[in-house]
């Protein structure tokens, strides 16, 4: 008996072993786990698109990096097939595989407009849009568990999504990139006076007021306390600011093994696709959304990336190109410090036009704009960098009501031998943006090497020191679970033998 016991045991190890290396590796435990899943070298290759109308003006990127695939997906509509009326944009930030993201970036617009509380096209009241928005996020996601539950396994995947209505903005924080059609270029008569934000997950979406970042959604984290709360409340536990250990958000699509108690509502269970919304008016200083995974907000902070975008609006770039040079922006140029940079990025910037040229946007971001925020070029690798900015990065400031004929046209520097000399002189910094004034502040960089290699072994150390914390943790967990087991079985033998 005492031989049956142990090779039960060790065959009960084995199996919560594995078991809890596929929910690593579905739930990214930590940002040094994706180290072991990245590449030798990043795919950079970039899927760009864009769209518009005279109200909004659209651009998208997403890009690999270096993990060892695309788990993002994204969604940009200027225009629903139930309202012409509607626009929807959704970025979706996969985990575990691709199965659950892609899913709901093909499904999720249309679970909402499918929903009763959508109402009458004609006349939506905003209550019911906000029904419909929170309706369609369960919906879609007791879709995938019922009729997609097995292909989509341990995935799971967080969503930021914004919707335009007339005067109404609605944004939830929760790969198929659908095209734009003719029916989507239509001219939308409408000028938006509110925003309504929700989110499931920790993508995230800001827009710009006058060159400020706003929030639009919060990230749903398990040492929030009211994530807290419904998290013990349904069986779950929070360790290491993860869900039961594991994962690194609290709502989300997918993510099934989470969502396995019958007695609780969807509402209710350990990880819950339930998203919040937040309304918020607009007003004409509201210039322009980002929505992006948090590939790009664990790089840069939401004013960062206002104020990214914004400079790159007033030098006449289109909203793709800014979203392509934001993703070469936040990619590391290794895998070696934390994992950020290394995650797989996907950025959408919505650009308000309010039935107004480009230009105008263009001629507000340079007549508002504030000071030069730090620049972050020089902790990026050359050969990772943006390319230069070449239109209006060293164009000066315009006084207010003039503007050039020819927008966007490159601007001569009148030095270019000292640039020429400075760009020599400084060939391990990155000079892709930043004026001539900024160029010649620049010095060579002297590298203490005995210190960056005590740096690297400090920091060995620390990922050592966590590794055994996660083990240990593994561990309890799973004797834990055993003894549970073990009761399960006494449990079972008494009332069969009726000892």
């Amino acid at each position: 008996l005492r031989y049956v016991w142990i090779l039960y045991f060790t065959i009960y190890c084995t199996m919560q072993f594995k078991f809890k290396a596929l929910v690593k590796v579905g739930s990214v435990v930590d940002k040094n786990s994706a180290m072991g899943a990245s590449l030798s070298e990043p795919d950079t290759k970039l899927t760009t698109a864009s769209c518009g109308n005279s109200y909004l003006k659209v651009g998208s990127s997403s890009m690999q990096g270096w993990r060892i695939q695309m788990e993002d997906a994204h969604t940009h509509l200027l225009s629903l097939p139930e309202d012409e009326k509607v626009s929807f944009f959704g970025v979706y930030d996969g985990h575990g595989g691709a199965c659950a993201s892609r899913y709901a970036s093909c499904h999720l617009h249309k679970a909402i407009a499918q929903t009763k509380a959508f109402g009458i096209v004609a006349a939506l009241p905003e209550g019911d849009l906000v029904e419909a928005i929170k309706q369609g996020f369960l919906d879609v996601d007791k879709d995938m568990l019922e009729n997609h539950g097995n292909l989509v396994g341990v995935a799971g995947t967080t969503a930021v999504i914004v919707m335009l209505k007339e005067d109404t903005l609605f944004c939830l924080s929760a790969h198929c990139l659908l095209a734009c059609n003719s029916a989507m270029l239509k001219n939308i008569p409408c000028s938006s006076q509110f925003a309504f934000n929700g989110n499931v997950g920790d993508s995230r979406a800001v827009i710009s007021a006058g060159g400020v970042a706003e929030p639009l959604s919060f990230d749903h984290k398990p040492v929030n306390e009211g994530e807290i709360k419904r998290i013990f409340s349904a069986g779950g536990w929070v360790e290491f600011n993860r869900v039961n250990g594991n994962l690194a958000m609290s709502r989300a699509l997918g993510d099934f093994i989470y969502k396995a108690s019958h007695e609780k509502s969807p509402k209710e269970q350990i990880v819950t696709a339930y998203p919040d919304v937040v309304s918020r008016s607009l007003t004409d200083a509201d210039e322009f959304i980002v929505l992006a995974c948090d590939g790009v907000w664990d790089v840069m902070t939401n004013q960062e990336v206002v104020d990214f975008c914004r400079e790159r609006i007033a030098a006449g770039l289109a909203p793709e190109k800014i979203c392509e040079e934001l993703l070469l922006q936040c990619l590391a140029p290794d895998c070696q410090m934390g994992g950020l940079g290394c995650d797989n990025m996907t950025v959408i910037l919505v650009c308000l036009l309010r039935d107004k040229p480009y230009e105008e946007l263009m001629k507000k971001c340079i007549r508002d704009r504030p000071p030069t925020p730090v620049r972050r070029a020089d902790e990026l690798s050359q050969q990772f960098v943006t390319p230069p900015l070449s239109p209006a990065d060293s164009q000066p400031v315009l006084p207010s009501g003039s503007f050039p004929e020819a927008i966007g046209s490159t601007v001569a520097i009148e030095n270019e031998n000292e640039q020429e000399k400075v760009q020599k002189k400084n060939e391990s910094v990155d000079c892709a943006v930043g004026d001539l004034k900024q160029l010649e502040e620049l010095k060579p960089k002297v590298v203490d090497y005995n210190a960056n290699e005590s740096e690297e072994a400090g920091e060995k150390e620390n990922t050592d020191k966590d590794d055994l914390v996660a083990l240990f943790n593994d561990v309890k967990v799973i004797l834990f679970n055993f003894y549970v087991e073990i009761g399960h079985l006494l449990v079972q033998a008494v009332e069969k033998f009726e000892w």
